[in-house]
C-alpha cells in the first residue's frame, strides 16, 4: 500500500481491516479531475480537498462539490487538478483497511492513522 505524508508518496502497511464487504452493494461517488484522474468512493469515505477558500480539509465524498480540487500524481509528484465531474452508481464490495506510514519516528506520526491522502488514479 502507498500513502502520502507531507506531499510525499510512502510505502505503508496495513495494521487491519476495519471493514470488508466482498458482496455489499453501496452507493459509490466517482470523482473526475480536469487532469483525467479519478478515485471512486462511498459517500462517507473522508477525503483531503482543496476547496474554493485553498484550504485542505477532509470531507466525505458525498460533499464533494464540483471545482473542489483533488490530489493528483502527475509526473512522480503531487499535485492538484479541480474536478470536473461527479458520478453516482451502485457497485458491488468494498474494503477499509486501517494503515501505517513506515516512518519510524514516533514524533512524526504517533499512532497507526488511514491513509493521509487518497490519490486519483489516471486510467
Amino acid at each position: 500500500l502507498l500513502a502520502v505524508d507531507h506531499l510525499e508518496v510512502v510505502p505503508t502497511e496495513m495494521v487491519f481491516m476495519l471493514d470488508k464487504q466482498t458482496s455489499k452493494q453501496a452507493k459509490f461517488y466517482t470523482l473526475i479531475t480536469d487532469s483525467g484522474h479519478q478515485i471512486s468512493l462511498t459517500g462517507l469515505h473522508l477525503i483531503p480537498i482543496i476547496s474554493s477558500n485553498n484550504k485542505m480539509n477532509y470531507i466525505a465524498a458525498r460533499h464533494v462539490q464540483l471545482g473542489d480540487q483533488l490530489y493528483v500524481l502527475m509526473n512522480g509528484h503531487i499535485e492538484f487538478s479541480p474536478i470536473r465531474n461527479i458520478t453516482i452508481e451502485i457497485k458491488k464490495g468494498y474494503f477499509a483497511p486501517l494503515t501505517n506510514i513506515t516512518d519510524e519516528s514516533p514524533e512524526k506520526h504517533p499512532t497507526p492513522t488511514s491513509v493521509e491522502c487518497a490519490l486519483a488514479s489516471k486510467l
